[in-house]
């Protein structure tokens, strides 16, 4: 909706503001904002009004329902009967794989798109045409790669991959052709298959380009990763084997659709018996085995090895998420064995000499489901993952019961099907889809946990309450910033890791210190910047003097915002003599400044913001953000786009339609990218109100802002942010935002957080802003004390009463000190968001 609501306003983003700091717009690559998905959604009647969520759930399943009819005709061409190829394409279309990708909204579209694309190259190899097939190629693998969420994509492109290898060989078997396509047959296929997927992927370099180079290159929280980071979610064996007896107890691992799948791994006992199995059967199940040893993470060296040698395999975690490509392939040994009607020659216990593949299959995965329902081990049944323990816990006790009886009708009538005459082969295949519709009904109902949007409807916000949302602030979250870990900058990151980022949109400070790099800034900001001073990195060919303190004036500096979007922000800034006007997002080489009409150059200040320096009087500042990745991909985009109109006018279209449609298509290039550009910077001024101002002459300022922090431990478990409540956030000058600039212990006993004041000063008063509390944790134990000290030695100690969350102390006379400490009482979080230190209890104003 974020995404939404920008171009609802006339901007295209290429940033969002107050995600992470603010960053490029495609980290917010969920969104789909070049998808046909989200294009569609946004004009739909009561999506501005909260019905958002709605919508998005409804073409969600528009789209499965688009992707099972594809898949089904690909097997109707492949002469399976009507009611296979409904069976088979629905347990590949709905399964517990696809209701997991549903928790996350996008990766929807990732499952509906690889089906969608798979469907599309087997129809095209079944019956090649020379426009339909590769424009609908090209259509569902651009549906695939704009689908928003990259991991998906990627096995997704995995999947269709494997499909278009195997089908040159699934295909003959399937039909009982009596040889395969020659070489060169399969590789003009393969060649062709390749360059239509090539040409959807530049058709989708609008999104990757820009997501590639503006988010992934310059994210610490994805790159350069070490293995354990991509083992960090582990999957027990026993969450596998799930999925084939007891699917609610499955976790991240889970693919159950039907408990015809278990058929399917007992297809190697028929080498026992006289029935032929193709090589690409085989060749499936050597796949189906490899995807099996690689979910086991660190267990098998399967994972490590494709981790490491697979391109950009190295930038993904969760072994488990190979399962996308399994029910995929499940269905397609799945078609086989209902195809053949080989009789077994041989007979063993319970099964007669005529009975099919079917039959026995069938009979043996019963009594496996037996045996392992009454004999597995505990360790297996019970080892579960944590959505699972909680779905179990709050579910009755029928419906796993029901899923049994469920899957043992599914195996019979499979039984059934291998054994019967040919008129009861139909009527045991209508009863196995009614049973195979009640069990994934059942599996449905009772797997999703409780924050699935297919448990839980959702109320979204109204295009009134985001205008005004808009007007209080540009951050998307509620809180001051919304951080996402593993989504920021790595500049962003290295600014919280040695200082942090100030809370201030846009600010004016007549005082400078120029340094000539990055860490010289950090050693400046941490021991003696004072409030009223930014550090600046000289510019080659632009040394900055030092600057002597600016003398005190009568008129206070004051700054406006006057128009605001989402990649231009225009500021009036008024001071009494030459100064630096400081804007806050993030130094990434994106911003571009003008001061009163005309370009000007702008430094790095304190340690990751933007300053420009502006004269005396009042002056017209403007920021705009630019990005050479977007730019570049939206061109290779609409060039793309102009390339496949040329091709179908001169190659596929007799003239002289061929000329107009060469025309059009260059025409509708041309506009789309200019549209694009012309977007960028004339959207609707949303009004966000922010003034700043400087303090009054004689005002004291807050001698704690900015100095050197500790604290007795950090929040452990956060692998991909750890300094997300490092200490200095309660130096920061915000005391407003609980959620993400707070200093924040772990849970401990008697937890600790201290300042260095540098040097011993007279303080008189000392103002301590508490983080509210969680339900779930202990918050800042009661009594809390206050301890200072001159040279961390001896300290003196005061407790501090009542239950307010801003606790303010007021010395009678001024005490010396260069080290203060707060501390809580018990096993507890200390949890602070700002902590002011002031000379003496007079009127104070935040720097």
């Amino acid at each position: 909706m974020e995404l939404a609501f920008a171009l609802k306003t006339g901007t295209f983003p290429l940033f969002i503001p107050g995600y992470f700091h603010g960053q490029t717009a495609f980290v917010l690559s969920e969104g789909q904002l070049l998808h046909p998905f989200f294009h569609v959604i946004r004009h739909l009647p009561g999506y501005w009004q909260g019905r958002a969520a709605d919508w998005s759930m409804l073409l969600h399943l528009l789209g499965l329902a688009g992707a099972h009819l594809a898949l089904f005709s690909f097997l109707r061409r492949l002469n399976m009967s009507v009611m296979i190829s409904f069976f088979l394409s629905t347990t590949a279309v709905y399964n517990l794989r696809m209701v997991f990708l549903s928790w996350f909204g996008s990766p929807m579209e990732a499952w509906s798109g690889h089906i969608l694309l798979c469907s599309a190259i087997g129809c095209y190899y079944l019956k090649p045409t020379a426009v339909k097939g590769p424009l609908l190629i090209i259509g569902a693998a651009f549906w695939l790669i704009t689908c928003g969420h990259p991991v998906w994509t990627y096995y997704g492109l995995i999947t269709a991959a494997l499909f278009t290898i195997l089908l040159p060989f699934y295909a003959p078997a399937m039909r009982f052709e009596n040889s395969a396509a020659s070489f060169q047959t399969r590789l003009r296929f393969w060649g062709k298959i390749t360059l239509f997927c090539a040409l959807a992927l530049l058709l989708s370099g609008g999104y990757i380009i820009p997501y590639y180079i503006d988010f992934v290159s310059t994210n610490a929280g994805i790159v350069d990763q070490p293995y354990a980071w991509a083992t960090s979610q582990p999957e027990p064996f026993g969450e596998c084997l799930n999925n084939f007896f007891l699917p609610l107890r499955t976790g991240y691992a889970m693919f159950a659709g039907t408990p015809l799948f278990l058929a399917v791994l007992l297809i190697p006992m028929m080498a026992l018996f006289r029935t032929k199995t193709p090589g690409t059967i085989w060749a499936i199940l050597g796949i189906i085995l490899f995807v099996f040893l690689y979910m086991q993470g660190s267990a098998t060296p399967v994972h490590r090895l494709v981790w490491e040698y697979l391109p950009l395999h190295h930038m993904i975690r969760g072994p488990a998420r190979l399962a996308f490509t399994l029910p995929l392939l499940f269905m397609l040994v799945l078609a086989w064995i209902f195809q053949t009607d080989g009789r077994v020659s041989a007979g063993i216990a319970g099964v007669t000499k005529g009975a099919t593949a079917p039959a026995v299959l069938g009979i043996t995965a019963l009594a496996l489901l037996a045996l392992f329902v009454l004999s597995a081990p505990e360790s297996i049944t019970t080892d579960l993952a944590p959505h699972a323990r909680l779905n179990l816990s709050r579910l009755p006790a029928w419906p796993e019961p029901l899923i049994f009886v469920t899957s043992v009708l599914s195996l019979l009538a499979l039984v059934i099907y291998g054994m019967a005459a040919c008129p009861w082969k139909q009527v045991s295949m209508i009863f196995l889809c009614a049973v195979t519709l009640v069990h994934l009904g059942l599996i449905f109902k009772f797997a999703p946990p409780y924050y699935s949007p297919l448990a839980a409807r959702k109320q979204s916000q109204t295009l009134d309450e985001m205008m005004a949302h808009k007007r209080n602030t540009m951050n998307i979250h509620m809180d001051h910033y919304y951080l996402n870990p593993g989504r920021g900058h790595q500049a962003v990151t290295e600014q919280l890791r040695n200082y942090f980022v100030e809370p201030h949109l846009g600010k004016i400070y007549r005082n400078h210190i120029t340094v000539g790099n990055l860490t010289d800034a950090y050693r400046i900001l941490n021991q003696r910047r004072q409030p009223d001073e930014v550090v600046l990195e000289t510019i080659v060919g632009l040394d900055l003097p030092e600057q002597a303190r600016a003398p005190l004036s009568d008129i206070p500096d004051r700054v406006v915002l006057e128009y605001s979007s989402y990649n231009r922000f225009v500021f009036s800034a008024t001071t009494g003599q030459p100064a630096f006007f400081v804007f806050a997002y993030p130094h990434t080489g994106h911003w571009r400044a003008w001061v009163n009409g005309h370009p000007g150059p702008t430094f790095r200040a304190n340690g990751v913001s933007h300053a420009v320096r502006i004269p005396a009087g009042t002056s017209r500042v403007e920021f705009r953000y630019w990005s050479r990745a977007a730019a570049l991909g939206m061109g290779v985009s609409c060039a793309t786009l102009a390339l496949i109109g040329c091709w179908l006018a001169f190659f596929r279209i007799r003239k002289p339609y061929g000329y107009l449609i060469v025309a059009a298509a260059i025409v509708l290039a041309g506009g789309v990218f200019a549209l694009w550009r012309g977007s960028l910077y004339s959207g609707k001024n949303l009004g966000t109100e922010y003034t700043w101002e400087s303090p009054p002459p004689g005002t004291v300022p807050n001698i704690a802002y900015g100095k050197h922090t500790t604290m007795s431990s950090y929040k452990k478990g956060d692998l991909w942010f750890p300094d997300l409540y490092n200490s200095r956030h309660a130096v920061d000058g915000d005391s407003v935002s609980a959620l993400t600039s707070s200093s924040h212990t772990d849970l401990e006993e008697n937890p600790w957080w201290q300042v260095d004041l540098q040097s011993p000063v007279e303080v008189g008063s000392i103002i301590i802003y508490l983080t509210p509390p969680y339900d779930f944790l202990p918050f800042n134990g009661r009594p809390l004390s206050v301890s200072f000290s001159i040279n961390g030695e001896g300290w003196q100690s005061a407790l501090i009463g009542g239950n307010g969350q801003v606790v303010r102390i007021d010395f009678q006379e001024p005490v010396k000190m260069r080290y203060l400490k707060i501390q809580a009482a018990g096993r507890c979080v200390l949890s602070l968001m700002e902590v002011e230190v002031y000379p003496a209890p007079v009127s104070v104003h935040p720097p």
